[in-house]
């Protein structure tokens, strides 16, 4: 094989990202599009000048399909990989890659007994802002404490945003532990989660009009980290990072240039390269599956997502502290 051929099950904002940076790859190529919604999904397909097919089923089954990339809800990220996987196709879905622990562990048995790829699209830990952390992290010590904020304003009717609705995208603990891999990146060892969420509105199914979900997380080696997500609040968004060590620390707020690093012989501000992080994502599965490369981002990684935010959800809703193998 020496081109992949790509399905993409979707039809949103995250469909259209993957849809751009496939054919842009000179050894990739967009062959249908499958979507719940048949107006969006058609939009997409016409774009591409590929066919629309109204069920996802069919377009895992689809003679000129080898990789399915999963653009939809979380909600359905576990269930439509897991059939692409056992349908002989190479699996690109969207981040987390499940809901809990024993489907993200499904997914990955399927791996092994099926010999497929699957790739999750954390494309946090690819941004050149991590890069650059990840590179000047073993320079600051040993790290004290970690804190990665996220708050995300919103100009959509809540009502109608995903996001705000639990049984589609589950606990806002699964988004703020997704966006804060890159904390989980540089600093793996977790022993600990201490964690509350606040909503207003909250209804009897899962719908809010705005969350703060907030992590205490204790290191093995002794640091302590922060995470905190806020969506849907009136303020203007933001986010920043901090990773304190005993030699410095490095330092990012969003939409800053550089990296501050400070240390005992003073501050440096490290320049951010531009990467696009979308087309080095599919660049990598890619180069996975048609090189047999090593991925720069495997299941059993992204699976240490899913299980951060399965044991918040459980500290936030028996209030103690959840303590991890």
């Amino acid at each position: 094989m020496n081109l992949l051929r790509f399905g993409i099950i979707g039809s949103g904002g995250m469909a259209h990202a993957r849809a751009e940076r496939i054919i842009k790859n000179p050894r990739s190529q967009l062959t249908c599009v499958a979507s719940r919604n048949p107006s969006t999904g058609q939009v997409l397909a016409d774009a591409y000048g590929v066919p629309f097919l109204p069920d996802w089923r069919s377009l895992i089954s689809h003679a000129h399909v080898d990789a399915v990339l999963v653009a939809t809800h979380q909600n359905t990220h576990a269930l439509m990989s897991l059939n692409a996987l056992q349908g002989g196709r190479h699996v690109f879905t969207e981040s987390p890659m499940a809901l809990c622990t024993d489907d993200a562990d499904a997914l990955i048995q399927c791996v092994r007994d099926t010999n497929r790829i699957l790739r999750i699209g954390h494309t946090s830990v690819l941004h050149s802002v991590h890069a650059v952390m990840k590179q000047e992290i073993g320079k600051i010590g040993k790290i004290m404490f970690a804190v990665m904020h996220v708050h995300w304003s919103e100009d959509t009717d809540p009502k109608q945003n995903a996001a705000f609705q639990m049984e589609v995208s589950g606990h806002p603990f699964f988004m703020g532990a997704t966006l804060a891999f890159p904390l989980f990146d540089l600093c793996p060892e977790v022993a600990w989660i201490d964690a509350y969420s606040s909503f207003r509105n909250l209804d009897a199914v899962g719908r809010f009009d705005d969350c703060v979900a907030t992590m205490q997380i204790g290191f093995a080696q002794g640091g302590i980290g922060q995470v905190i997500y806020a969506r849907g609040l009136s303020q203007p968004g933001g986010g920043r990072r901090r990773f304190v060590g005993s030699l410095g620390s490095l330092e990012f707020r969003d939409d800053d240039p550089n990296v501050l690093k400070i240390s005992a012989t003073g501050e440096v501000c490290l320049p951010i390269p531009d990467v696009d992080a979308w087309q080095l994502e599919i660049d990598d599965f890619v180069d996975t599956v048609l090189d047999e490369s090593p991925m720069l981002i495997s299941p059993e990684a992204a699976r240490r997502v899913v299980t951060i935010a399965e044991a918040a959800v459980a500290s936030a809703t028996e209030g103690r502290r959840i303590i991890l193998e």
